[in-house]
């Protein structure tokens, strides 16, 4: 018999959004990863080819975040317990956009109510359901946005 994740991973894989899934998930730890400092003027923009795309608030940040990189790289590396990530490609610059405004939810289905200490809040909730466009199967969709909040706010 084939298990969950065998069968969650082999989805993940055909959707395309292993990146997306972890992008998001880094999104969601980087201030605990990288620390208070250096979060309040980063935003990880995307994950290319192991390579994360990160934006910068200034050229001094970008300068000083350079000679971090491989210091962030095992950060990283040590929050995902594995070596995912090669590079970091540093852009400064306009600001990555960033929605105003939280989706709404569906109306055709009201499914029970995170428990208050996983609800992953509205910016997160709008990175999956972006991520979790390229789906097509409303009902695949839903189950995997369920375990993709409970595997991000699950500490």
């Amino acid at each position: 018999m084939t298990g969950v994740s065998t069968i969650l991973a082999r989805l993940l894989n055909h959707y395309g959004l292993e990146d997306r899934i972890l992008e998001c998930s880094l999104r969601h730890h980087w201030k605990g990863i990288v620390g208070k400092g250096i979060a309040s003027h980063t935003i990880p923009i995307q994950i290319q080819s192991r390579r994360l795309h990160l934006w910068v608030d200034s050229s001094t940040w970008a300068n000083q975040l350079n000679r971090l990189k491989p210091l962030l790289l095992k950060k990283m590396n040590t929050h995902f317990s594995n070596r995912i990530f090669k590079d970091i490609i540093i852009k400064t610059g306009q600001p990555p956009l960033i929605p105003p405004d939280p989706p709404q939810p569906v109306k055709d289905h009201d499914p029970k109510p995170l428990p208050q200490d996983r609800d992953p809040g509205p910016d997160l909730k709008f990175l999956i359901q972006e991520y979790l466009k390229p789906v097509g199967d409303h009902h695949l969709k839903e189950v995997l946005q369920r375990v993709m909040i409970k595997s991000l706010t699950c500490e």
